[in-house]
């Protein structure tokens, strides 16, 4: 357990780093529920894949050992961009910006150490 909640704050401070210069961004807590496979989240979500966000909770599956880093880190800011902006995406980085690519990914591999 002390896992699950040590890599959704690795999560989160990913997120404050990349939306840092947002101003005024609100924060909302919510439910982080984890399934040990797709057919025990399918039955109780209908939704099929590793993880699901919603404004009631996130919904992932834990197929064992560390805990999923991008995949707690996704669910999150989709949770962020919907709470903020009003929808959301399935990614974050955009081609057409290589250098923000590369800042990111060296980020986050510090930060999944």
């Amino acid at each position: 357990m002390a896992e699950l909640a040590h890599v959704n704050d690795k999560a989160l401070a990913l997120l404050r780093k990349l939306f840092e210069e947002e101003k005024g961004l609100r924060w909302e807590k919510i439910p982080i529920y984890y399934f040990r496979d797709y057919d025990i989240k399918l039955f109780f979500t209908h939704h099929w894949g590793l993880g699901w966000a919603t404004g009631e909770g996130t919904y992932m599956v834990h197929q064992g050992g560390a805990p999923n880093f991008p995949l707690v880190a996704h669910e999150n800011a989709h949770i962020l961009i919907s709470v903020n902006w009003g929808g959301s995406s399935s990614f974050l980085l955009a081609k057409s910006h290589p250098a923000d690519a590369s800042a990111i990914r060296a980020y986050l591999a510090k930060l999944s150490r």
